[in-house]
């Protein structure tokens, strides 16, 4: 893999660099909210599911504003942290998006033309992430819109704020920034991925501990496996089928302090996934974001219906 000098330093800085030299701007980012700790190693999960028909709408107004299911889960987790999350603790969020590599592996040997394997066929672990960054102005305005939705709904109070139009742009907005860091990412190649400075690592076991040291660089992450077939031909007759599937990720003590992961299976509805450290993330945090991102996800396409 090719690494570029602007992209060697850059990553050689943010790791190795004293705090005292880390700009503030990058400081800000950090998930000041969630601080490492080694243990206890224990997983926290809340899920909720989206019917295939509402499922439907929220794809349709995904492809309407030009963006992505992953885009958009994103923006709602983002409205979701700055609602959960004092400006006290959190002023600004860094996100990633896994993304498998296995489109960048040929499958056929150049020199002797013989298969030597399918990457799409074979078990392995080909993924490296696309980041996101959203700054202070972007999260100061989200709790600005957040506030004024609160009060005017203060005779009525719901699990969550709605979505009304001026909120709902900016939630857009955010999901076509990730779907555009996406692109960019994917544009690259091979060029500049993480895994390239895996050959500077001697001891990982040291670069762990090192690492569990420091400042957790992201908040959040999106993971979205697809859509898996369930039947392989029409349903009924005593053939077996998928009507639902989990994906659910453990807690990483040196990753991202909120995991969310997501499946559907086609032809029925999608199942959301969130997880997170015990001890690190309180629980009623990460169960208010699941609840949110819920919340949003059908009023989305509640509105959308009746639009």
């Amino acid at each position: 893999m090719k690494l570029t000098p602007p992209y060697l330093l850059k990553t050689l800085f943010e790791h190795k660099a004293p705090a005292w030299l880390t700009p503030e701007s990058m400081k800000r980012s950090y998930a000041h909210w969630a601080p490492m700790r080694r243990g206890p190693m224990k997983t926290h999960y809340a899920e909720f599911g989206l019917p295939e028909e509402p499922l439907s709408t929220v794809l349709q107004l995904c492809r309407r504003h030009d963006t992505t299911l992953t885009g958009l889960l994103h923006a709602l987790t983002l409205t979701a942290m700055a609602l959960q999350i004092p400006e006290s603790e959190q002023v600004a969020f860094r996100a990633e998006t896994p993304i498998t590599t296995r489109r960048f592996i040929k499958p056929t040997d150049k020199e002797t033309g013989h298969d030597r394997m399918d990457p799409y066929e074979t078990m392995a672990n080909y993924v490296c992430s696309s980041k996101h960054r959203f700054g202070r102005r972007q999260v100061a305005e989200i709790r600005r819109l957040l506030a004024q939705t609160t009060s005017q709904q203060a005779a009525a109070p719901t699990a969550a704020p709605e979505l009304p139009a001026e909120l709902a742009k900016v939630v857009w907005e955010a999901a076509q920034g990730v779907r555009r860091d996406i692109n960019e990412y994917l544009e690259t190649g091979t060029t500049d991925m993480a895994t390239g400075m895996m050959k500077f690592v001697g001891d990982w076991r040291a670069e762990h501990e090192a690492n569990a040291d420091k400042p957790r660089s992201s908040s959040w992450m999106v993971t979205n496996i697809g859509v898996l077939d369930g039947s392989d031909g029409p349903r009924g007759g005593g053939r077996w089928a998928i009507d639902r599937a989990r994906f659910l990720i453990c807690a990483e003590a040196v990753g991202r302090g909120l995991n969310v992961s997501t499946i559907s299976v086609k032809g029925q509805g999608l199942s959301v996934g969130l997880s997170w450290q015990d001890g690190v993330v309180e629980e009623s945090l990460g169960k208010g974001v699941a609840a949110n991102l819920e919340c949003w996800l059908v009023a989305l396409a509640r509105l959308r219906k009746s639009g």
